[in-house]
This record gives structure tokens, sequence and C-alpha cells, in this order.
């Protein structure tokens, strides 16, 4: 028996079994070490080796996920491996690392260099690893990072090593949450510390994770406003935000810091604070964090400043030292100076009383004998030696070695109960010279600006060239100034305007290239020549006593130069300088705009005449227009005919511009006369008109042509013989228009000029309109004249009219009434006025509403019956027949036409009556009369009630007359079950009972409120009931109840008693 392999494999069990047994006591012993208290740092590094020692690994490492989750970081390891501490990316197919990370779960890997599911990093790759297997440090979904082992050599890690790489796994992770409570721990602990200040505490990035309730108290932010804020954000004003960041981030670096600082709170104040910041350590001794601890020191900020208003004499002081500063004492004596004052005292004899000791009163007095502008300033200075001003401020011209400068000298009061003053002296040289500057560049600007405004307002060319000239040589202190213009030809200048020598040379012309000028229009780009008696290209008439220094620029409108600007100085050392050049270039594009603006008005010139005669003649037009509108309105008015005649005339003669305007119309007996209705003009001149003969040709003429007949000359008029009253009262020229009257021409309207001129076809047309106008008017005065007739024949219809008539308005008020209405509702026409339709109809015959509503509005014309109730209340039944009345094809009242059908009605209702009575009787008598039990008798009598009566419900009940309780025989109409007691109705309850017991008859509309049949009433909608008794033989035999679930009408059964009555029920009450 071979027992090689039986031992062999006995002692491989054996080996397996002491290495697991070595693992798990590792692993223990790695536990132990985490609760004693070690350091993270050497728990990692114990945990590396580990992993060396017990899995034969070449290299291994702890690696810590970066807060990017991007990366890792090796903590700790062990081997040979010299790139460890390099970031490990941690991508699920960039490393081991990465890909355990990923799944969450141990990994192995035999060869690394053919692995398919994540990378080989490159350094990895560089020292010949070829097998690994990693294990996660933490819990999903927050891993604290990755524990890792490598092998140089492949090979297979077993499930053992892998729990064990997970167990020590496990360890650290265990010791990580262990030591992130303690840290917490130790956070609250000093955060205690501070329990009596405001005190809270930050991560490295300056987030608040802790705020105490003195630091809520403090300033104002409760801790659950405040943690999760950026301190520096919360506490500091956005301007003082970085420097705040600074000092943290050197707190953060390890630095301590404490002082003085200005926090602000949540209401917006700023308060002075004491602060002490530190950073917060964890075990390993590694920086998580900052802790702050802050104290108003509010109060003692205010003594300090209290302390620096006593010192505020000495910071005036220093304040000044970089002027003269003296101090007087009250009588101006100067007990203190700088060392400024000092110098500038002893550099003079004539100085000797600004030195110390000196009075410097009385050397201001005698300074102001030399200087005037120093006088203003002794009364100052008295004033605040003598405590009566607070401040006094004066500025004086001084004259040097090195010429003139400013000076500004400033006096206030010393202050304390002692007096005096404090005198500084200023130079404020450069400032006036800035000033003087500032105020010269002001001036250019203002000329610029009036240029300007002159340009825009001068619209002749030379005028505005000429203000171009004296402005531009005011601006530039140039002693020529030219402007050329090029000829529409574009192959010369011409000098159009010019000043000083050049004058002389105006209107003469200049080609291209020629000179500055024509050098400028050639190149289109502006010259400078400061040295023009040496220039090649000047011109022989300025080199005799002419420029020294010349400029031109080009005049465009676009890409077209229209001329050029040129100035001109005759004074030696006065070069035009850049500056000088803008401006003249500013004024050259003023001068271009202006110019095309000059251009367009000439041009539009012509055409805005044009337009402005179009314009006079189309408000003349329109004049005409209105004056036809207005009278076409006023005829159609209530106007008087004469007043309109007058006004037409008067419209007409000034309209057109005549001497005398005339309207004269036939007399009614045959034309034998004419009479003039109106006439307006000199009165010569009208006494000839109104004398015209009405067989006078041109009058017959007129009135016979169909439209307006003009005469340009009278005298020499071949249409017809002139009229010799016309041509004796001068007349030249007329044009007249025949007015058509109602039936025949009514007379003519016609217009006289004294003076020769033509009629336009508008004078015609607007002459034609006149007389329409007038002719309108004749018609409507007929037209009303046939309609008064009218109405007076109306009006007496309406009044003795036999039926009922009115109008009323669209909202339903009685405007007119006849007097047949007055008699039948006995009210009185005033009465009537104040009521309206509806106020009139009986409310309980209105029936459906939308129905009425259009027959009284008049929009349904079929005839109709209404109820009116009177004065004295009775009903008046009328059939009315209604139609719209209509103005301008709107509808604005009803007229209605009604008779009184009273007795018809009650005629046909009476009829009415008597046939449902019959059909009752004949239903009921054939009920009783036929061969059927007597409750089918009685089912039917109660069905024809129903039919015939229109009610819902029939009960129709037999008294016992032993029981003397009534029970029910017979029920027809809705099958609504009744609340009765099971054996019967006694006498007396309920309605069949009140009706049997008292013989009599009982109707009732509210029924839902009665005690005993209340609640039934309600639950089937019954409103209303009636009871009949029945008798037989003079005695009560039972009773007849009917229910409506509307109001019963009691009239209606008036009959019924009679019908059961006359119907033989039966020959005894028991039967």
């Amino acid at each position: 028996m071979n027992t090689d392999g039986a031992d062999n494999l006995a002692l491989s069990s054996v080996d397996e079994m002491r290495t697991r047994l070595e693992q798990q006591v590792a692993v223990a012993d790695l536990g132990r070490l985490a609760r004693s208290g070690c350091d993270l740092q050497s728990l990692f590094e114990r945990a590396a080796q580990l992993l060396i020692d017990h899995l034969g690994a070449d290299l291994s490492s702890v690696l810590e996920l970066l807060p990017d989750g991007k990366s890792a970081q090796a903590r700790a390891g062990a081997g040979a491996l010299p790139e460890q501490c390099l970031p490990v990316a941690v991508g699920k197919t960039a490393s081991l690392a990465g890909y355990s990370l990923a799944i969450h779960q141990p990994v192995t890997s035999s060869d690394l260099t053919r692995e398919t599911r994540f990378a080989l990093s490159e350094h990895m790759r560089k020292h010949s690893v070829i097998s690994g297997v990693s294990a996660v440090i933490g819990l999903a979904p927050e891993a604290w990072g990755v524990l890792m082992a490598h092998s140089k050599t492949q090979r297979d890690f077993d499930r053992s090593e892998v729990t064990f790489v997970q167990s020590v796994a496990n360890v650290l992770a265990a010791a990580i949450a262990q030591d992130s409570a303690t840290r917490e721990i130790n956070f609250q602990a000093l955060c205690s510390t501070a329990w009596s200040r405001a005190s809270s505490a930050t991560d490295l990035e300056g987030t608040i994770e802790y705020w105490s309730e003195q630091a809520e108290s403090l300033y104002g932010w409760s801790a659950a406003e405040a943690i999760g804020q950026n301190v520096n954000a919360l506490l500091y004003e956005p301007e003082r935000q970085q420097d705040a960041l600074k000092h943290f981030e050197r707190v953060a670096s390890g630095e301590h810091r404490a002082g003085e600082d200005r926090a602000r709170t949540r209401d917006g104040r700023t308060l002075p604070i004491m602060i002490s910041e530190s950073p917060i350590h964890d075990r390993q001794g590694r920086r998580v964090g900052v802790v702050g601890i802050t104290a108003d020191i509010s109060d003692r900020k205010q003594s300090e400043e209290a302390l620096r208003a006593s010192e505020e004499l000495g910071r005036r002081v220093i304040s000044s030292l970089s002027s003269l500063v003296a101090v007087l004492d009250p009588d101006g004596t100067i007990v203190m100076a700088n060392d400024a004052w000092i110098r500038f005292a002893g550099e003079s004899p004539g100085r000797v009383h600004a030195r110390l000791g000196g009075n410097y009163l009385e050397a201001t007095r005698a300074w102001a004998t030399r200087n005037p502008d120093v006088e203003a300033g002794i009364a100052g200075l008295e004033s605040v030696l003598a405590g009566d001003c607070d401040k006094v401020e004066l500025e004086y011209a001084a004259d040097g070695s090195e010429g003139r400068s400013w000076v500004l000298a400033t006096i206030t009061p010393l202050g304390g109960q002692g007096g005096g003053a404090i005198v500084s002296h200023s130079d404020i040289t450069d400032l006036k010279l800035a000033q003087e500057s500032l105020r010269q560049n002001n001036q250019y600007l203002a000329a610029l600006h009036e240029t300007s405004i002159a340009l825009m307002n001068r619209l002749d060319t030379d005028d505005l060239l000429q203000a171009i000239v004296n402005r531009t040589g005011q601006l530039l202190a140039a002693s020529d100034v030219v402007v050329y213009l090029a000829d529409r030809g574009g192959s010369e200048m011409t000098l159009r305007v010019a000043s000083g020598l050049s004058v002389g040379w105006k209107g003469t012309r200049l080609e291209r290239g020629v000179g500055l000028t024509g050098r400028v229009w050639e190149t289109e780009q502006e010259l400078v020549v400061n040295d023009y008696q040496n220039w090649e290209g000047r011109l022989e008439r300025y080199t005799s006593g002419g420029f020294q220094s010349a400029a031109a620029v080009p005049l465009k409108s676009g890409d077209r130069v229209l001329g050029v600007l040129g100035v001109g100085r005759c004074e030696e050392g006065r070069p035009f300088e850049a500056k000088e050049m803008s401006l003249l270039q500013g004024i050259a594009e003023l001068v271009s705009i202006a110019l095309d603006n000059a251009a367009l008005y000439e041009a539009a010139s012509a055409e805005i005449e044009d337009r402005r005669r179009a314009e006079r003649e189309l408000e003349e037009r329109l004049a005409q227009q209105a004056a036809v509108t207005q009278f076409g309105r006023e005829a159609l008015e209530d106007l008087d005919l004469e007043d309109l005649f007058e006004r037409v005339v008067q419209a007409a003669m000034s309209t057109l511009g005549t001497d005398s305007a005339s309207l004269i119309g036939l007399a009614s007996h045959g034309g034998v006369s004419v009479r003039a209705w109106a006439a307006v003009g000199p009165t010569k001149l009208l006494d000839r008109i109104l004398n015209v003969s009405p067989s006078d040709p041109q009058v017959v003429y007129a009135m016979k042509a169909g439209a307006p007949v003009i005469v340009d000359d009278l005298e020499h008029e071949s249409r017809f013989v002139p009229s010799p009253t016309l041509l004796e009262a001068g007349v030249k020229s007329t044009m007249g228009m025949a007015v058509q009257g109602p039936d025949a021409i009514f007379g003519t309207l016609g217009v006289q000029c004294r003076t020769s001129r033509t009629f336009s076809e508008y004078d015609a047309n607007f002459l034609r309109a006149l007389a329409h106008t007038v002719s309108a008017a004749l018609r409507r005065r007929s037209a009303e004249d046939a309609l008064l007739a009218h109405e007076e024949r109306y009006r007496d219809l309406f009044e003795n009219a036999s039926d009922v008539l009115w109008v009323r308005s669209q909202e339903g008020n009685f405007i007119s009434v006849n007097r047949a209405f007055e008699r039948l509702t006995g009210y009185s026409r005033e009465e009537a006025r104040t009521l309206t339709v509806s106020r009139l109809l009986d409310s309980e015959r209105m029936g459906d509403m939308t129905d009425l509503q259009e027959q009284l509005e008049g929009r349904d014309h079929t005839p109709f019956e209404i109820c009116f109730v009177t004065r004295d209340g009775r009903q008046l039944e009328l059939e009315v027949s209604n139609r719209l009345v209509y103005e301008n094809g709107e509808a604005v009242a009803v007229q209605a036409i009604a008779r009184d059908v009273s007795e018809r009605q009650r005629a046909e209702k009476d009829a009415q009556e008597r046939r449902r009575w019959q059909a009752l009787s004949s239903a009921v008598a054939l009920a009783v009369g036929a061969p059927m039990p007597l409750e089918a008798a009685l089912e039917a009598c109660g069905r024809a009630i129903v039919e015939n009566l229109h009610c819902d419900i029939v009960r129709i009940w037999i008294l016992d007359p032993r029981s003397q309780k009534l029970r029910l025989a017979a029920a027809a109409g809705a099958n609504a079950p009744m609340i009765v007691p099971p054996d019967g109705i006694p006498l007396g309850r309920y309605v069949a009972g009140r009706v049997a017991a008292t013989s009599a008859p009982e109707f009732g509309s509210d029924l839902q409120n009665d005690e005993e049949l209340g609640e039934w009433a309600l639950e089937t909608g019954t409103v209303s009931h009636a009871g009949f008794p029945l008798q037989a033989d003079g005695e009560v035999a039972g009773a007849i109840t009917v229910f409506s679930s509307l109001k019963l009408d009691p009239s209606a059964f008036d009959g019924l008693a009679l019908v059961v009555l006359s119907t033989e029920v039966g020959d005894s009450p028991g039967e």
C-alpha cells in the first residue's frame, strides 16, 4: 500500500490549517491593536506588512479614496515599490483598485498583464507585477479606500487568502469609523472650552460645522441657519472677504491667529470683536478644521474712540505736515510750527513776523499791503481766534523766483479751553493749472457747441460759410480762414468765403493739387505746414508778409469731397498743435453736415413752395367742403329757413371771395316778380341786384340750366343778353345756379364780382353743393308740413279708438296711452307714464317669461293674451298685438293694440268646466254602473278623478261602521305608500279622518308642514291636498283624498261633491 500521497495530502492539510490559524491570529492581533487606541497611520503600516508576511506577496498598499472620487492616494505600503505614494486612478476600468471599488467586492487576478476587466497601471507594469488581490475598506456606498497585495510571480489567490485580505480591510474600516467618532467627541470637547464666548468650528474649506448658543446671541444667526455656510461669506462684507480668506488659510495651514477684527451681524451692523482662531488636529496630527472664539469689544472700542478724540490736536497737526503748519495762541502769536514753516520763515528777512514767537496776525496785515488777495483773510483769522468761526479758507497768488504759484491758506480753531488756531499753507499750483486747462477746454467745447447751433440754424449758404469763418478764426486764433467749394464738374475749387489777407482773393479758382488746400482736395487728407514760407507747395500770394503756419482739412459728404477748410497764422512760433487740428476736424465735419443741409434746403425750396401752393388750394377746397357739410347738417336739423338762406349766401361770398352773393326766389303767384330771400354785399350793388326782373334773359337762362352758369366777362357774354341792371352796377363776372324746390324751380343762387375773374371747377362744385343744400332744406320743410298734417289725423284716431292703445319704450315704460286705456285700467295718462307693462301684469298668470318677454318687446308679432290688474284690483283679460316703432333704422319703441276679452274667456272657461265635469260624471257613472266588484269600481272612479282634475294621487276610503275607522278601498295615481295605521284611520286623524269626522271638504297647500303627513309630503314632493266626504242616505260612508305636487285650485273641485252625491254607490252605508 502506497502511503506517500496520503501523507503528502495530510501534510498539505496541516500546513494549510496552520496558515489559516496564523492569519486569524494576525487579524485578531490587528483588531486588538486598533481598539487599544493606536493611531491610524501605524495601523495602516501594520496591515500592509501583514499582507507581505502572511500572503507571501512582494508588495502591498493601503489606498485612501480622495474627495474627487476619481483617484486614490497610498496612505501606507510594504515591499519594494518606490512609486507607491503616487495617486492611483480608480475608474472602473482604470485599475485593480478602481474595479474593486466599482463592484464593491474583493477582486483577484492571476495575470494582470492579460487582464481584460481593467488596466494595469504603468508603474506596476514597470516593476513586473503579475498577480494581485484587492478588498474594499468600508461599507457601500461610502467606501473609505482599498487594501491591495501584489506578486511579481504568477500565482492564484485562494478563497482563504481573499478572506484574510477582506478581514484585514474590515478591521481597518472599523478603526477608521472609531477614529471619526473620537474626533467628533474631541471636537465637541474643544468647543465646550469656549462655552462662555461665541465659538464656531469649520472644516478646512471654511464650512461651518459647529455654532454655539453664544454665537447665535452675538451674531443673530441660529445654528440651523449658520451650519453649512461659509464662515467668511457669513461674517464679512464682500469687500473684506478676500482679506478674511487669507487669514483663514494661514490658520488652516497651522498658524494661530489672535487679535481684533470687525464682523457683521444678521441685522447689518458691523461689530468690533476680539478673535482667536486655531487649527483642529486629529489623533494622527492632521489638520481637520478650524475653531474660532470671538468676543464683543464694542464697549472697549467706544472707550478707545473717546481717547482718540482727546488726541485730535496731534493728529490734525500730523496730517498737515506736508504743508506749512503753525499753531497760534489766542493773540495770534506763533507758538509751534512744523519744519516746512520754519524753513519758509527763515528764507527771507522780511518774514521775521512769521517765525516762532512772531505775531502771525501782524505778519498777515503787513503782507496784505503788498498782496490785496490776502486782505480778505485778516477778518477770517480774527474771527477764528475770537471763536466766532469754525474754519476759514483763502486762495491767493504768490510771485517767486520760479514764477507765480498759488497757495491755499486754511485756518481752524485749536480747540480746548485755551483757544488759538492752526494755520496751514498748501501749494495748489498744480491744481490751479489743471483748472485753468480745464477752463480753456470747456471754452473750446462751448464755442464748438455754439458753432454747431449756428450751423444748424443758418440755411443760406453764404451766411452759413461766413459764420463758419468767423467762429473758426476765434477758436483757433487764426489770422486767415478760407473755405473752398468744389465746382460741379470737379476740376476746380472756388474760394467762396475768406477772412484776413485772403478776403481779397474771394472768387478765385484753384486746381486740384495746387497749394495747401489743393493738396488736401487731391489727397482727401488733412495737412499741417508749420513753416509755410519754406514749404515747396506754397502759393506766391502768401509769401510776402503771409502765413508762418497753415493747416487744412477736407469737407466730406460720404465719399465725396465738397471742399476744403483752411486756416493760417502770420504770427511766428505759433504752430498748429494736434489738439487744434482735432478741433478743426470737428468743425469740418459740422460744416459738411451743414453744407448738405443747405444744399437740401435749396433743392427743396421749390418743392416746398409747390406743396404750399397745393396746400392752400386744398385748404380752400376743405373749407368749401366743411361749409357744405355744415349747411347740409343744418338743413336736416330744425333750423329756420331764412336763417339758413342768409348763412348760405354769406358762405358763398366769403369762401369764393366775391363782392356779393344772393338767393333770389320766385313769388308763388306765377313768377310775376322776384323776392330776395337773402343777399350780402355793398348796399348799392344789392339794390341793383334785387331789381333784376324774373324775365331777365340771364335769370331765365340760369333757371333753365342744370349746372352752374359761369360768366367770366359779363360785358362780352354771348349765350344770353347780359342783364343791364348788373352791367350798370359794374359787375364783371358772375356765377349762378338754379335752386330746385319741392315741385318746381325755387329761384337762383348767385355770386357777383366787380373785377374780372375765372371761377374754377371747384368753385362751381361748391356753389352747386350750396344750391343742393337749399333744395334739401326746402324739401324737408315741405315734408315736415305734410307730416304735421298726418300726425294730427293719427292723433285723432289714437285718442278716439275703442280698443286699448299704448306706446311704450324698449325698457317697458308707458310713453302714451289713449282714453280707452284710462277707462278700462283706471289709471290716468300721468299715472301711466310712471308705470311699466310688467307692473300691471298679473304675476300668477305670467307663465313662460321668455316667450312673454319676446311678445311684449314686439319681436313676436303673433297676437297673445295677457292679464292686467286694474287700479281697483280687477283682472283685465287682454288680447294684444305689438309692432316695433323704428327711427333711423333702429327700434326705439313698441306700439300695442289691445282688446278686452274678459267676457269671451269667462264663457270659454265655463264651457271647458262643463265639459270636464260631464266627462268626470260619465266616467264615475260608468264605473259604478258596470258589473264589477266595489273596489274595482272605486279604483275606476279614482282614475277618472286623476285624469280629469289633474292631480297626482287619489285615495278612496270606506268607513267601517263597527270600528268607526276608515280603510283604504281604492287608490289611483302615483304609487306612493302612505303613513297610516295598519288597522285603519280613526275619525279625526289625517286628512281622510278629519273630512269624515266633520263631513266637510278640506283644502290645503302646506302639507309639508302637517304634523302627521309632513315627513311623507317632503319625501314625495307633495305640496297641496283636498278631501271630500262620501255620504249615503245622509250618513258618512267614507272619504276621498287628493294630493298634488302643485297648488290645487279649490274652484276646480266645486262639482266633485255633486258628482259623488249624484252617484248611487249603495243602498246603505255598509254597502
